[in-house]
Protein backbone atom coordinates (compact mmCIF):
# COMPACT_ATOMS: atom_id res chain seq x y z
CA UNK A 1 0.00 0.00 0.00
CA UNK A 2 1.17 3.36 -0.49
CA UNK A 3 2.02 5.78 2.26
CA UNK A 4 0.30 8.99 1.40
CA UNK A 5 1.58 11.92 3.39
CA UNK A 6 0.68 15.76 2.57
CA UNK A 7 2.14 18.59 4.31
CA UNK A 8 2.77 16.28 7.67
CA UNK A 9 -0.57 14.57 7.52
CA UNK A 10 -0.97 10.75 6.98
CA UNK A 11 -4.00 9.66 4.93
CA UNK A 12 -2.62 6.06 5.81
CA UNK A 13 -4.64 5.20 8.55
CA UNK A 14 -7.54 3.51 10.02
CA UNK A 15 -10.39 4.81 11.90
CA UNK A 16 -9.52 3.67 15.54
CA UNK A 17 -6.95 5.25 15.22
CA UNK A 18 -8.57 8.65 14.75
CA UNK A 19 -11.25 8.02 16.75
CA UNK A 20 -8.60 6.99 19.73
CA UNK A 21 -6.44 9.93 19.09
CA UNK A 22 -9.86 12.40 18.70
CA UNK A 23 -10.39 11.30 22.73
CA UNK A 24 -6.60 12.21 23.73
CA UNK A 25 -6.97 15.60 22.22
CA UNK A 26 -10.26 16.24 24.26
CA UNK A 27 -8.36 15.80 27.28
CA UNK A 28 -6.18 18.62 27.08
CA UNK A 29 -8.95 20.79 26.52
CA UNK A 30 -10.02 23.28 29.40
CA UNK A 31 -13.20 22.89 31.02
CA UNK A 32 -15.77 25.33 29.28
CA UNK A 33 -17.05 26.48 32.88
CA UNK A 34 -13.38 27.61 33.65
CA UNK A 35 -13.28 30.23 30.41
CA UNK A 36 -14.43 33.73 30.58
CA UNK A 37 -16.66 34.99 27.83
CA UNK A 38 -15.00 36.33 24.81
CA UNK A 39 -15.12 40.56 25.13
CA UNK A 40 -15.69 40.86 21.48
CA UNK A 41 -18.93 38.67 19.60
CA UNK A 42 -18.22 37.77 16.37
CA UNK A 43 -19.58 39.48 13.52
CA UNK A 44 -20.98 38.49 10.18
CA UNK A 45 -18.62 40.06 7.47
CA UNK A 46 -21.22 40.69 4.95
CA UNK A 47 -23.68 42.28 7.84
CA UNK A 48 -20.34 44.89 8.74
CA UNK A 49 -20.38 45.67 4.71
CA UNK A 50 -23.40 46.46 4.26
CA UNK A 51 -24.79 47.69 7.29
CA UNK A 52 -24.38 51.44 7.78
CA UNK A 53 -24.28 52.54 11.49
CA UNK A 54 -27.70 54.07 12.74
CA UNK A 55 -28.62 55.78 15.65
CA UNK A 56 -29.36 52.39 17.24
CA UNK A 57 -25.67 51.28 16.92
CA UNK A 58 -24.71 54.60 18.60
CA UNK A 59 -27.23 54.05 21.03
CA UNK A 60 -25.67 50.76 21.64
CA UNK A 61 -22.04 51.36 21.79
CA UNK A 62 -22.57 54.37 24.10
CA UNK A 63 -24.97 52.62 26.93
CA UNK A 64 -22.70 49.34 26.97
CA UNK A 65 -21.76 48.84 30.33
CA UNK A 66 -17.97 48.19 30.66
CA UNK A 67 -16.55 45.16 32.16
CA UNK A 68 -13.30 44.88 33.60
CA UNK A 69 -13.65 41.72 34.81
CA UNK A 70 -14.72 39.14 31.79
CA UNK A 71 -14.94 36.16 34.16
CA UNK A 72 -17.80 37.99 36.00
CA UNK A 73 -20.06 36.86 33.31
CA UNK A 74 -19.30 32.74 33.77
CA UNK A 75 -22.55 31.26 34.72
CA UNK A 76 -20.92 30.29 38.40
CA UNK A 77 -19.34 33.84 38.86
CA UNK A 78 -22.45 35.86 38.13
CA UNK A 79 -25.07 33.89 40.50
CA UNK A 80 -22.06 34.35 43.21
CA UNK A 81 -22.06 38.65 42.57
CA UNK A 82 -25.70 38.53 42.34
CA UNK A 83 -26.28 36.76 45.99
CA UNK A 84 -23.79 38.89 46.94
CA UNK A 85 -25.42 42.65 45.59
CA UNK A 86 -28.24 41.48 46.91
CA UNK A 87 -27.19 40.39 50.34
CA UNK A 88 -25.65 43.79 50.19
CA UNK A 89 -28.86 45.97 49.24
CA UNK A 90 -30.67 44.20 52.16
CA UNK A 91 -27.78 44.91 54.96
CA UNK A 92 -28.26 48.83 53.36
CA UNK A 93 -32.14 48.74 53.24
CA UNK A 94 -31.65 47.76 57.45
CA UNK A 95 -29.33 50.98 57.98
CA UNK A 96 -31.20 53.60 55.95
CA UNK A 97 -35.03 53.75 56.20
CA UNK A 98 -35.31 56.48 54.13
CA UNK A 99 -34.76 54.90 50.86
CA UNK A 100 -36.68 51.64 51.81
CA UNK A 101 -38.98 51.59 48.81
CA UNK A 102 -35.83 51.69 46.00
CA UNK A 103 -33.83 48.83 47.93
CA UNK A 104 -37.04 46.95 48.08
CA UNK A 105 -37.30 47.40 44.21
CA UNK A 106 -33.62 46.92 43.85
CA UNK A 107 -33.87 43.84 45.43
CA UNK A 108 -37.51 42.45 43.57
CA UNK A 109 -35.46 43.14 40.29
CA UNK A 110 -32.46 41.23 40.82
CA UNK A 111 -34.82 38.58 42.63
CA UNK A 112 -36.80 38.31 39.54
CA UNK A 113 -33.38 37.53 37.61
CA UNK A 114 -32.27 35.21 39.53
CA UNK A 115 -35.80 33.27 39.25
CA UNK A 116 -35.34 33.95 35.18
CA UNK A 117 -31.64 32.27 35.40
CA UNK A 118 -33.37 29.16 37.34
CA UNK A 119 -36.34 28.71 34.69
CA UNK A 120 -33.46 29.08 31.84
CA UNK A 121 -31.86 26.61 33.57
CA UNK A 122 -34.22 23.88 34.31
CA UNK A 123 -35.11 24.33 30.02
CA UNK A 124 -31.96 23.97 29.32
CA UNK A 125 -31.46 20.70 31.55
CA UNK A 126 -35.19 19.26 29.77
CA UNK A 127 -34.20 19.81 26.18
CA UNK A 128 -30.55 18.10 27.20
CA UNK A 129 -32.51 15.20 28.57
CA UNK A 130 -35.17 14.94 25.39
Amino acid sequence: MVDIRIGGFNFNQGIDRIINQSDEVSKQLPQATSLPPSQDVGVDRLAAVLDKPGIKDVLEAELKPVIEDRGLLAPGAFKQALGDAITELERLRTEDSQNDKAYKAAIRVLNENREIEGMLQNYVRALFKG
